[in-house]
């Protein structure tokens, strides 16, 4: 099995928790692949960015559990990008915060 590590902000770190879902993106393939966190760093880091801005950063550990035919060929080292899944639900209804307004009182 191949996991895959990331280095993620710790501003939203206590919103995760390990079984997570994980979507890996833009790695090569045409196909966006599935996975579960594993293992949260238990220390976090700091990390100058190209900008010269001091991030603190917290290493993620996340098993992709896509078939193994679908990733392949991807190996040690790649660049992948994960979107961590929160929350989710069925027949949820999502509208533009725009077409909202008060009306009344409330």
């Amino acid at each position: 099995m191949l996991w895959r590590w990331r280095q993620i902000s710790c501003r939203g770190i206590g919103a995760h928790r390990s079984g997570d879902g994980v979507l890996f993106d833009r790695w090569g393939g045409e196909s966006v692949l599935e996975g579960r966190v594993s293992v949260f760093g238990s220390v976090g880091f700091t990390k100058v960015s190209a900008l010269g801005v001091e991030e603190q950063r917290v290493l993620v550990i996340s098993d992709i559990t896509s078939p193994h035919e679908v990733w392949k060929g991807l190996g040690d080292g790649y660049r992948v990008e994960a979107s961590f899944i929160l929350w989710e639900g069925e027949n949820i209804l999502q509208i533009p915060a725009s077409t909202l307004f008060c009306y009344g009182k409330g």
